[in-house]
């Protein structure tokens, strides 16, 4: 493969992801598969033993039951992952598994970690959907099926489905499935705490949007870490939903209950808290639930299934002893709830209608709560803004409100349009007039420049921020812009007047699991999955990760201390700060940011991190309105003294490197004990000082004499005592893993075999020594080919101050039976992860510093649930509303425009007909110099129309013609060989994948289908383009749909002057609308385009073909389709607009030319973030309509064109074409368009002709 490697990184500077190249990166040809696999998050379920032990006795419960009847049991396993469920199937005696998994790389790695544990004769890996398997994939149906296919919801991953049609494809009659059944509890809540992570604050202002209901999604959270005293529960816990998965007919992928309770309390009901439980082997007794601790003592703690919050619409005041009805109810994936109404009936979860729910987390609104609660911060705001002039930046902050109690004015820069929106709403209704909204300063520069000094002020906080560190640099960057933008004539007074990044060692009690290898589980090998995981994490993976600490438990191991220091207008310097442990096992460091605020003598500081002080051994109080930056310490090395902490600025965010220092303090000795037979012991002792190695054979002697003597040898401090065995003869695959230990096949004589888990080192011989050390007394295995031996492991402590662990190792020797092996595999203990056995000696590992250096980049999460879940929930709205989908026009239109857009083409093809039947006959809203232009509306569309279209002459109404030519009449068309000519040449080219057969097809109905719509009206004359639009139509809707949708967008909408009139009256019109836009809102982008007199004919094909021809990706295309068939008619426009501002880098990288700037605009890189344009391009219309664009914006733009030509003395842009750019165009490498264009003019001259 490439050494250059594209992946996306999150850029502080703008709040965006930008897609960025990395060179010099040695990759494999697996090297996207263990990406995926990184980001599927396996590993923490992996570590979930009391999952993995149910799971087990679950299987070996029915696996049982079916051999004493004499059977071989065939195991299915849906969703395999890593295959550890499958192996255990076959442990247990299952004489044939099969183990089916979509996720194409996770299957790839499921048969390796199979074939690792020698069980391939009895797994078959199947690489496919459960749904889509067949015969050919299962020879023969099971008699037990075991799928994990839950999430917090329970049904969020399709666990309905999945049973509902895998039992009778896969199941024989009878079959019984792990787990059983399901059920999904829920207690009913009042909290005003907890509501603060959904509603906006209101006890200073009053808050805008009361009456949105937020979105019906539910809020994931370790519901065990919160306070009791945030919420009363009104009711015994109590059962919402119960789910038979053994029953296929019984499971219904849409229901609908009213459940109801006795109120134990008084208490204002508007919350539900809610989670599950599962029904292993059908008796109840082996049970895998969720339960959060305040209702259960048998908790068990996990991070891949957690507990979840759900939001009431309206809540409810009830009393005790009151009768209260809930609705509960569910679809394929999502779970919602409300209080009954009498008018209607829930049919949907709610959905946002103020935007911020959708724009802002749930932590974002529990920080403006805070801040809003926080009178010692807005007291000092308001002193520092008394009767000034204010600037403030933000994107989902009150800040600009708080400002404004005691400025003189405040402009208050709103980078996101919710936020924007939020900041009015507030204004609005708390009658704040000296507040002036915007999203970017140059839009106030006039005002600002008049002023001698401004106030420049901010939380710092940006929603689209990731890290604890990214608002700063945002915030620091728009400062400078501010500088830039005025000059340092005006004086600027910026709060904060500090930002400080701050660092503390922690030493968490469980998140640290979601970083680290899973090592030995159950007893089988899952290293190859930990290789691909490690190292994903080390290609992809951001260094410091962001988590809300607040629900995780842990304690500081050491003090809180600053590592950066941000200092504003100035640039930034690498810097090395030592983070010293006090406290031994150390397994993350915690970054934050603290602001220092001053004014007049009086000091504030505010935090994003802790919220009160922490003393070492302490459990720190985290900020819930914010999330921490975590870098987690790999081990073994999570024992040192010190790590040195480096942080490195970088081209647009800043990196890590985390080295780690080893003081060797009062340890001197590190002894090494090998047993080379029941009477000769080798010691070796390891001088840390002297680094010397010396060997000494003793005879006769017990291990607990040869320990004694070592501990107390010399009067020295002993680091730490290894046991290891002596096994030349074992090579490293005759190491088979069990449980969380180790055994080793041995020669029948080698009877004082003992093995324990490993550690990385050795002397030419295994090491092997046990590690944790919160253990006193656990367990351990021994196994040779005459019998098991039970070990007992003792601690031994000596002094913090040493390198290795604290434990010693002294073997019981007891035989035990080999059925009752299963139970010395101790659930509770926890042994520390390697990476296996390494050639490392005793010294080497004594004096060793390991360090660490990757650079920070951050990539955007999968979005695969939310967008499984759109598609769902638009396959129900479809499904429920068929018969009426016209009138439901504006709903699928706003499903359109929303992020992803329609989803899949078997939506589309449904929604588009209906988008395409309702839109209005624009016939006269097209072009910005059409005189009814004036009168045309903003909004998308007003009114819903049928089959009714305009005349030619636009005197009145009649219906479209239906022509029933045939193919001969239509080969006879004027515009036949053209069409052919085109369609020939778009299917040599896309889309891609596609056979020489479907292009033959496409081919035969592409080109009498666009003839067919030509010959409706006689002014038609087709254009180079328009037959892409139809190739995208007939490729999602089927060749009779394509032609009506086709055949409506010719009649009504923009495409009827395109195909009527001459491109130069039409879409170069249009087009000059894009300068307009670029002008009003970056006129520096805008004026440089326009000194290098650029015009608009390299954009000429976007309008033209809808972004078709110059798309390659066809999702990107059809996705841009959703939008333009759902929105006004100059959509497009916009969408051009927005596509020149997510190149502004570029464009100013290049030399003002236009030749060069041509070429590098007529072209659209394959990796552009369309969503985001797509996103931006929706804001510019809200923010610009087209109305004003049309009409004010126009002027003005035309205006500052004839001034710009006043002082530079050169002629505006040609907005026009010319046949003396043609020169120019073949100098940009665009002869094809200068040819574009004179071949469609040269047949409308014929026409007028």
């Amino acid at each position: 493969m490439s050494d250059k490697k594209f992946y996306q990184q999150f850029d502080p500077v703008t709040g965006q992801m930008e897609w960025k190249v990395v060179e010099d990166v040695p990759t494999e040809d697996d090297e996207d598969m263990i990406i995926q696999i990184a980001r599927s998050n396996f590993g923490d379920m992996i570590y979930d033993y009391d999952r993995n032990e149910r799971f087990s006795d679950g299987l070996k419960h029915h696996i049982d039951r079916i051999k004493s009847e004499g059977r071989n049991p065939h195991v299915v396993d849906i969703g395999t992952g890593t295959g550890l469920l499958s192996m255990m199937a076959a442990r247990h005696g299952a004489s044939q598994v099969t183990a089916v998994e979509v996720f194409e790389p996770m299957a790839i790695t499921a048969e390796k970690v199979v074939k690792k544990n020698e069980l391939s004769d009895v797994i078959k890996v199947v690489h496919s959907r459960s749904t889509d398997v067949d015969e050919r994939h299962v020879s023969k149906k099971g008699d037990v099926i075991v799928a994990e296919v839950f999430d917090t919801e329970l049904i969020g991953e399709g666990a309905l489905r999945t049973f509902k049609e895998g039992l009778p494809t896969f199941g024989k009659p009878g079959c019984r499935v792990v787990p059983a059944r399901g059920r999904i509890w829920m207690a009913p809540v009042a909290s005003k705490e907890i509501q603060k992570f959904r509603k906006l604050p209101n006890k200073r202002m009053k808050a805008p949007f009361d009456d949105c209901p937020g979105t019906g999604a539910v809020f994931d959270v370790q519901l065990s870490e919160f306070p009791n005293d945030w919420f009363q529960v009104l009711s015994e816990p109590f059962i919402a939903f119960e789910f038979n998965f053994e029953d296929a007919n019984s499971i219904k992928f849409n229901e609908e209950f009213v459940r109801e309770f006795e109120a134990s309390a008084d208490g204002y009901f508007d919350t539900i808290f809610f989670w599950w439980d599962l029904d292993m082997n059908g008796t109840w007794e082996n049970i895998i639930s969720t339960v959060p601790a305040q209702f259960s003592d048998k908790t068990v703690w996990r991070d891949h299934w957690m507990q979840a919050i759900y939001f009431l619409p309206e809540g409810l005041e009830v009393k005790e002893g009151d009768e209260v009805s809930l609705i509960c109810a569910h679809d394929e994936y999502s779970l919602w709830f409300d209080l009954p109404k009498e008018e209607e009936k829930m049919t949907q979860a709610s959905i946002c209608s103020c935007q911020l729910h959708c724009t802002l987390s749930r932590y974002d609104f529990y920080r403006l709560n805070t801040v809003d609660e926080n009178t010692d911060f807005i007291n000092f705001v308001g002193e520092i803004c008394r009767n000034k002039k204010v600037v403030t930046f933000s994107d989902g902050s009150l800040i600009g409100l708080y400002a404004a109690q005691s400025a003189s004015h405040v402009y208050a820069i709103e980078t996101g349009f919710a936020s924007a929106r939020m900041i009015q709403g507030y204004s609005k209704l708390n009658s704040i007039m000296n507040i002036s909204v915007a999203d970017s300063i140059e839009k106030f520069k006039e005002e600002l420049e008049q002023h001698e000094s401004l106030t420049i002020l901010a939380e710092p906080f940006f929603s689209t921020s990731i890290l604890p560190w990214h608002a700063v640099i945002r915030y620091s960057h728009l400062i400078e812009g501010v500088r830039n933008l005025l000059g340092k004539r005006v004086k600027l007074d910026i709060f904060p007047n500090r930002a400080r990044l701050v660092c503390m060692p922690v030493i968490f009690e469980h998140l640290w699991k979601i970083a680290a290898p899973v090592g030995t589980v159950d007893g089988f090998d899952l290293s190859d999955f930990d290789d691909i995981c490690q190292k994903a994490r080390e290609i992809a993976d951001p260094i410091v990760e962001q988590h809300s600490l607040f629900e995780y438990k842990g304690i500081a191991a050491g003090k809180p201390i600053e590592v950066y220091d941000f200092e504003f207008l100035n640039k930034l310097e690498k810097r090395s700060t030592k983070v010293v442990n006090s406290l031994e096992g150390v397994n993350g460091l915690v970054f934050w940011m603290e602001y220092d605020w001053k004014k007049d003598g009086r000091e504030l500081k505010t935090s994003n991190g802790l919220i009160e002080p922490c003393e070492v051994g302490e459990s720190p109080k985290w900020h819930p309105g914010h999330r921490q930056g975590v870098y987690f310490v790999p081990k073994p090395e999570n024992i040192v003294k010190e790590i040195e902490v480096k942080v490195i600025p970088g081209e647009v965010d800043i990196g890590f490197e985390f080295e780690n220092i080893v003081k060797v303090d009062k340890m001197s000795l590190a002894v090494g004990i090998n047993r080379l037979s029941n009477s000769a012991i080798i010691i070796e002792t390891y001088d840390i000082e002297t680094k010397e190695l010396v060997k000494e054979e003793k005879n006769s002697v017990s291990f607990r004499d040869c320990i004694d003597e070592a501990i107390a040898k010399d009067g020295q401090k002993v680091g730490k005592i290894v046991i290891f065995d002596m096994i030349k003869e074992a090579k490293q695959d005759d190491f088979q893993d069990y449980g969380n230990l180790v055994y080793v096949k041995t020669e029948k004589d080698r009877r004082n075999t003992f093995v324990l888990p490993p550690i990385r080192f050795s002397t030419g011989n295994w090491v092997l020594s046990v590690v944790p050390h919160e253990i006193t007394l656990c367990h351990c295995i021994g196994i040779s080919e005459d019998k098991i031996i039970q070990l007992q492991v003792r601690e031994y402590r000596w002094i913090p101050d040493y390198y290795f662990d604290d434990l010693l190792c002294i073997p019981d020797v007891l035989e035990i039976k080999k059925k009752d092996l299963h139970l010395l595999l101790s659930t509770d203990m926890e042994f520390l992860n390697t990476d296996g056995f390494q050639s490392v000696t005793m010294a080497e590992y004594a004096s060793t510093s390991t360090t660490t250096s990757v650079a920070y980049q951050s990539i955007a999460k999968a979005k695969r649930k939310v967008q499984l879940k759109k598609e769902q929930r638009l396959n129900k709205y479809i499904q429920e509303n068929e018969e009426k989908l016209v009138k439901k026009a504006q709903d699928l239109r706003d499903f359109a425009k929303s992020e992803c857009g329609l989803i899949n083409d078997d939506i589309r093809s449904k929604v588009w007909p209906v988008l395409a039947e309702t839109i209005n006959d624009q016939d006269e809203s097209i072009s910005s110099n059409d005189e009814s232009s004036s009168s045309c509306s903003d909004s998308d569309f007003e009114t819903a129309v049928s089959s009714l279209s305009m005349s030619d002459d636009g005197q009145g109404f009649e219906r479209l013609s239906e022509s029933s030519s045939s193919l001969e009449d239509l080969k006879s068309h004027p515009e036949w060989n053209q069409v052919e000519m085109d369609v020939h040449r778009t299917l040599a080219r896309f889309p891609p994948g596609t056979s020489e057969d479907e292009r033959v097809n496409l081919q035969t109905d592409l080109t009498p289908l666009i003839v067919r719509v030509l010959k409706q009206n006689k002014r038609f004359r087709y254009y180079q383009g328009f037959h892409d639009i139809c190739l995208t139509l007939i490729l999602v809707l089927g060749s009779e749909n394509a032609y009506r949708v086709a055949k409506i967008l010719a009649h009504r909408t923009i495409f009827k002057k395109y195909l009527t009139k001459s491109l130069e009256e039409t879409a170069m019109q249009d087009l000059q609308l894009m300068y307009v836009l670029l002008f009003k809102h970056n006129h520096k982008l805008e004026e440089y385009l326009r000194e290098a007199e650029l015009g608009a004919l390299f954009a000429l094909s976007w309008p033209l073909t809808w972004f078709s021809h110059v798309l390659d990706d066809y999702q990107q295309v059809v996705t841009c389709f959703d939008l333009f068939l759902a929105s006004h008619p100059l959509m497009p426009i916009y969408v051009s607009a927005a596509v020149i501002l997510q190149r502004a880098k570029e464009i100013y990288a290049t030399e003002k030319d236009m030749a060069m700037l041509h070429a590098l605009l007529s072209r659209i890189p394959n990796n552009i973030d369309i969503p985001t344009i797509l996103e931006v391009a929706l804001r510019l219309f809200a923010e610009y309509p087209p109305r004003m664009v049309k009409t004010k914006y126009l002027q003005e733009y035309e205006k500052e064109c004839e001034e710009s030509m006043k002082r530079h003395v050169r002629v505006p842009p040609a907005n026009t074409l010319s046949r003396y750019s043609i020169s120019k165009w073949v100098v940009a490498g665009t002869m094809s368009a200068a040819a574009f264009y004179l071949l469609w003019t040269n047949n409308y001259l014929e026409l007028v002709k």
